[in-house]
């Protein structure tokens, strides 16, 4: 059998019982993409049945798609809350404005406005701002600069970038 076709009955097996409580590592690894929506979708349907469903997996869009709490480990428990409480956690809020023209331009007016860091990509201009208050401020001297903005958007921080944070000890 293939790893897929492998994959699909051992979650059968698991679930022939109709169990209260169901552990699953990695449940989509070697499925293609309409069976691993399968699956998905049967881990959801599972839930909303009210059996607790505890899965394991390196997947991290899976893992918000699929939770309603997240624990991140490295040999010890290093978080475990909502993804969205964990995604707040991580310091500052970010925030992304879009200008006409080349943003890095404009990174050494964002410096005087307690950012922990600016970075530009093309017209766009990221920046991890210590206090929220003050981004008001940020864009009225962007524009007070000369910096034509035509976009000003929250710019949350993805699980991906909170975990990495967390095992990486930052």
């Amino acid at each position: 059998m293939s790893k897929g076709l492998k994959q699909r009955l051992a979650i059968a097996r698991a679930l022939i019982h109709k169990p209260t409580v169901v552990l699953l590592d990695e449940p989509t690894s070697g499925l293609d993409p309409a069976s691993a929506r399968h699956i998905r979708d049967l881990i959801l349907k599972l839930r909303s049945d009210g059996c607790a469903v505890l899965v394991s997996t390196h997947n991290l869009a899976e893992a918000e798609e699929l939770s309603d709490r997240i624990a991140i480990l490295r040999t010890k428990l290093l978080a475990f809350d909502t993804s969205d409480a964990l995604k707040s956690r991580a310091s500052g809020t970010r925030v992304a404005v879009d200008v006409e023209g080349e943003a890095s331009a404009w990174t050494f007016v964002a410096g005087r406005f307690g950012t922990e860091g600016a970075a530009s990509s093309g017209s766009r201009l990221t920046l991890a701002v210590i206090d929220s208050s003050r981004i008001p401020d940020l864009v009225s001297a962007l524009a007070g600069a000369g910096a034509r903005i035509t976009r000003v958007m929250p710019d949350p921080r993805t699980l991906e970038e909170v975990y990495l944070g967390l095992v990486e000890g930052g």
